[in-house]
Parts: structure tokens; C-alpha cells; sequence
């Protein structure tokens, strides 16, 4: 596993975001990141309502908030995305709480 300094830039659903990196030496990437281990609701079909009220929560948590990402060697899912869990930074919550717990705890997805 790897973990790396951000800066959420948007986010997609739920269960993901798009996330700019920072490497080291002033170099940054932007990576879409799929949050590991949890599923939230999707923002089409029967499931719109929850989706949007999960894609909503999230963005409250993190868009335009540093962030520590934790990666995991896997480098993505089928769609190309990036597995990790993303912990808030500098802010005032527990440093072991990552938001992927914080999206389950609120009911917003599920393991």
C-alpha cells in the first residue's frame, strides 16, 4: 500500500472521486479513485434518490478538501480507476476514521 497527499477535485458518485496527488519534488498526477471496500447507491435507476443523497454527502466530506489517500498495489478496477481509502487531513476527526468508514457509518453505502 502507498499513501499520498491530495486535493479532492470532484466527485463522481458515492464511491468516487477524482483525486489530485501529490508525488514529491512539486509533481502531482490526478487520479480517479474508486473508495475501497464499500458500494454506495448508483445515481441511475431505482437507486437515484439514495445515489444522489450519498454523492451529495460525500462532496460535503471531501470536494476541495486535502486528503491522505491510501492506495493498494492492485493498480485499479475494471474501469480503470484506483482502489483506496481516503482519510481527511488536517481537519478536526479522528485520524483513523477514513471516509470510506465515515460513507458506511452514515448509512450512505455498505461494505
Amino acid at each position: 500500500m502507498y499513501t499520498y497527499r491530495g486535493i479532492v477535485k470532484r466527485v463522481i458518485d458515492g464511491d468516487t472521486c477524482v483525486v489530485e496527488v501529490e508525488l514529491g519534488f512539486h509533481i502531482t498526477t490526478t487520479l480517479v479513485v474508486r473508495l475501497r471496500g464499500i458500494n454506495a447507491p448508483e445515481l441511475r435507476g431505482e437507486t437515484r434518490e439514495a445515489g444522489l443523497a450519498a454523492r451529495d454527502f460525500l462532496v460535503s466530506l471531501v470536494e476541495g478538501k486535502e486528503v491522505q489517500l491510501m492506495t493498494f498495489k492492485n493498480p485499479g478496477d475494471k474501469y480503470g480507476r484506483w482502489l483506496g481509502v481516503l482519510y481527511l487531513w488536517g481537519q478536526n476527526t479522528p485520524a483513523d476514521t477514513s471516509v470510506n468508514d465515515r460513507m458506511i457509518e452514515a448509512k450512505h453505502a455498505i461494505p
